[in-house]
């Protein structure tokens, strides 16, 4: 069994040790011990998850539960590793479970419970059962609890169980009838200074063309399961059986005993086994969802319940679910693998999700490289990740530069003498941090575009723009940018951001502006 949920260091400590750091690459802290210990126990706190799940499976055979993911405290792991036949090896103890976790695992064991075969997952307050009911009795309890409703705080997104296949003997030694298997699987879902001050800015990037992709979905309705036939009566060979009509979900014909033919020799009727119908998976199921220059998402293609389309409204940002419809055949693990999904499309400026012939696929591009590993990240939880084709990008080097360059310009002031090109140390060094940012994008082209305000001669200060303008490329060729990427230009004080009426419009208008350019224009 596998507890990461608290890991004990034991530090053996001289006295004479002024002090030691306990620490690693992947720590979040340092944890200092004092030196006067001479064996201390310290306990880190368990890793904190930012997509808490936990799945448990029963299988047919009398075998107890398996479970995989993620439980809170030491307390929560022993629970589920005593329940019987449990194996709870894939579990791992972390932090960041949602408030309504425990309360929603505690109903999914109680629905767990009566599965003869089957599978919970509860992924942060999302839960979906699925599975074969053990009796008629666990049938109608199943039914009971989940019209009772889920925990508050829990979103119960999908409840499929197949009716329990329950074979009854006909009182006759002779004849053996027999039970039809019930209807249809059951689905419940419940919902500056005196220096003269030179501002430095950077010009807006485009934004990026539109990746979309839609799929129709071809939803199939699950069929009921079928009842078994009457058995024809055939004089000679096998005696006359009578099933009575199983008409209502769930319920279970009775069999009645078999008429004796008034001339025959004894003659048995084979045993029947009856057939149990679990939930079909739809090979045509599909399901959909776009995104366009970062607007809303767009959802289309077939769902398995009400509350998962709702689900999917709100991971989704709020999208609407006008291109849903409610459809039967949905794979086991498809609500995971959809929430996995469009939770990492949401981190995307221009995307599509995609599910049809039973493959899932995400497509598209981050607006920037934390976008594009968070993306990354939330796809890594879901369910069935290997399988997945995903297609994903982040900016380019040049949309990199524009946006830290754009970064730069709102955190650093280019200061120079008054009336003069002459630049400040601190600007110097200010420079060198943007001449690291340009190594990111060695192809990109850069203006270095100089402003001044209104006062004195306008040539003057035309030719005042020019000279700062020059300056500044200067110190970034010092700093190893290569000048055939630097051009420098002076428009002097013919494009004002402000008024020159005022102190601080003149300073709004004193500026270098930097533009990152594919190619020079």
């Amino acid at each position: 069994m596998r507890r990461t949920g608290s890991r004990v260091l034991m530090a053996l400590l001289l006295a004479s040790t002024a002090g030691t750091v306990i620490g690693g690459q992947a720590s979040a802290q340092d944890v200092a011990v004092p030196s006067t210990s001479a064996g201390s126990i310290i306990t880190l706190p368990a890793a904190k998850v930012s997509d808490f799940w936990l799945t448990g499976e029963v299988k047919s055979g009398g075998q107890g539960p398996e479970f995989h993911g993620f439980v809170p405290n030491d307390g929560t792991l022993s629970k589920l590793a005593a329940l019987p036949g449990a194996n709870a090896a894939g579990l791992t103890v972390a932090d960041g479970a949602p408030a309504a976790f425990d309360d929603g695992l505690d109903f999914a064991l109680k629905a767990l419970g009566h599965l003869s075969q089957g599978r919970i997952a509860l992924r942060s307050n999302v839960l979906t059962i699925k599975g074969a009911a053990k009796s008629k009795a666990d049938e109608t309890s199943l039914e009971a609890l989940t019209k009772a409703g889920a925990p508050a705080g829990v979103v119960l997104a999908l409840t499929e169980i197949a009716p329990a296949a329950e074979e009854q003997e006909a009182a006759s030694a002779e004849t053996e009838t027999p039970a039809p298997a019930a209807a249809p699987a059951v689905a419940a879902a419940a919902p500056s200074a005196k220096t003269e001050t030179t501002a430095a800015t950077a010009s807006t990037a485009p934004a990026a063309d539109a990746v979309t992709s839609t799929t129709e979905a071809a939803p199939a309705a699950t069929e009921p399961a079928p009842a078994a036939e009457d058995a024809a009566a055939e004089p000679a060979s096998e005696p006359t059986s009578a099933a009575a009509d199983a008409t209502m979900p769930g319920a279970a014909s009775e069999a009645t005993e078999p008429a004796t033919p008034a001339a025959s020799t004894e003659a048995a009727a084979p045993a029947m086994e009856a057939q149990q119908a679990a939930p079909a998976v739809d090979p045509a199921y599909a399901f959909s969802a776009t995104r366009h220059a970062g607007g809303p998402v767009t959802l289309e293609g077939a769902v398995p319940a009400d509350a998962s389309a709702r689900y999917f409204a709100v991971v989704a940002g709020g999208a609407s679910t006008s291109g849903l419809t409610i459809a039967q055949g949905a794979p086991d693990s498809f609500i995971m693998n959809a929430v996995a999904g469009l939770r990492g499309l949401t981190k995307l400026e221009d995307g599509s999700l995609t599910f049809k012939d039973g493959k899932w696929a995400l497509a598209g591009k981050a607006a920037t490289e934390e976008a594009l590993a968070s993306a990354r990240a939330e796809l890594a939880a879901a369910p069935e990740a290997a399988g997945w084709t995903v297609d994903l990008a982040g900016p380019s080097p040049n949309e990199v530069c524009r946006a830290k360059v754009g970064e730069f310009s709102q955190t650093h002031t280019i200061l120079f003498q008054s009336g003069s090109a002459r630049m400040t140390d601190e600007s110097r060094g200010a420079l060198k941090d943007l001449a690291s940012i340009l190594e990111k994008c060695p192809d990109a082209t850069v203006h270095v575009e100089g402003h001044t305000d209104s006062d004195g001669d306008e040539r003057a200060n035309l030719a005042l723009s020019v000279a700062r303008a020059e300056a500044v490329t200067a110190v970034l060729v010092e700093e190893g940018v290569s000048d055939t990427r630097l051009y420098a230009i002076g428009y002097g004080e013919t494009m004002p951001i402000a008024s020159n009426d005022t102190p601080q419009g003149k300073q709004q208008n004193r500026r270098i502006v930097f533009s990152v350019l594919d190619e020079h224009k």
